[in-house]
């Protein structure tokens, strides 16, 4: 918690309690958890229990059972509850704060996937549709230049691979037939 954090009107072992980190507070000191302190406080003050909240909650468990043994089994069932629910609020605040982080850090991810994406990926894809175009191109120039030499016009003829063997063959339309090696 942060120490700059004024504390007027708080008592003492709230705010030493909030600076643990055992409860969530605002920046007045005046929240929720305070009131659940003070809820838990009554509760222990009823029960007439010595121990203060923070001693309960933030005991050893070793240092818990010489409590709990040292007073009545209805102080005993009394501390156990308060202990309870205040491990519970801070176990509960830590998974909001795992379940917030996860989110953060998937955001984070998918931040970083669309980077990728825009700054690698599609450009690398445009490049490589221009280099496929590129190669279809030279590839036709060359068909276009074997049968060039023998004296066929590229415009009426292909090239096609008959049974492994490269051979001119007359167009009948504008579509290459199949086998033809113009791409």
């Amino acid at each position: 918690m942060d120490d700059k954090i004024e504390w007027s009107g708080v008592p003492a072992e709230i705010t030493e309690y909030a600076r643990e980190g055992m409860m969530p507070t605002s920046s007045d000191g005046t929240t929720d958890a305070v009131e659940n302190f003070n809820k838990e406080s009554m509760k222990a003050e009823n029960a007439d229990i010595k121990a203060s909240v923070s001693e309960i909650a933030n005991s050893t468990m070793e240092d818990f059972q010489q409590l709990t043994n040292s007073a009545s089994p209805e102080q005993s069932e009394v501390m156990r509850g308060i202990r309870r629910r205040m491990k519970n609020k801070v176990a509960a605040r830590r998974s909001r704060q795992r379940k917030s982080d996860k989110a953060l850090l998937y955001k984070a991810k998918i931040n970083t996937a669309d980077w990728i994406r825009e700054n690698y990926l599609i450009p690398c894809r445009e490049d490589k549709k221009r280099e496929i175009q590129a190669l279809k191109n030279h590839n036709n120039a060359l068909v276009d230049q074997a049968l060039v030499a023998q004296g066929l016009d590229p415009k009426e003829f292909t090239l096609k691979n008959q049974n492994g063997k490269i051979v001119p063959y007359k167009l009948d339309g504008q579509n290459e037939p199949e086998g033809s090696l113009r791409i």
